[in-house]
């Protein structure tokens, strides 16, 4: 998986590290999904970043589906979406990347913005 990684906010006073702060601090994090296609990869990774993120850190996971056919929302069920801390944007038409992933991190309400590839 590829990512990025861009502070939501600017870093409070006397941090040393462009990093996400530890989950001590309170701070929170939004995962973006871009994807085009990838329904099975979208659910799988959904799951993975849930199970791997603590709980106190991760705020929600945005997939945005570029236009999929069929749409990942006809694939997951919303129980399981909503269990996962997760929601689905749609492009109706295909945006590219960059737009997804700024569609994406404009929705997202976190304090750190994470963006993972399908």
């Amino acid at each position: 998986l590829g990512s990025d990684v861009l502070p939501s906010r600017p870093l409070a006073a006397g941090s040393s590290s462009g990093g996400p702060a530890p989950a001590s601090h309170g701070l929170t994090m939004s995962v973006v999904l871009p994807c085009a296609n990838e329904s099975t990869n979208a659910w799988r990774t959904v799951q993975s970043v849930f199970a791997a993120t603590p709980s106190d850190v991760l705020h929600e996971i945005i997939v945005v589906d570029d236009a999929s056919v069929p749409p990942i929302s006809a694939t997951i069920d919303p129980k399981d979406l909503l269990a996962h801390r997760a929601r689905i944007l749609r492009h109706d038409e295909p945006q590219g990347l960059i737009r997804t992933k700024k569609h994406g991190g404009d929705q997202a309400t976190g304090d750190t913005i994470i963006f993972l590839d399908c």
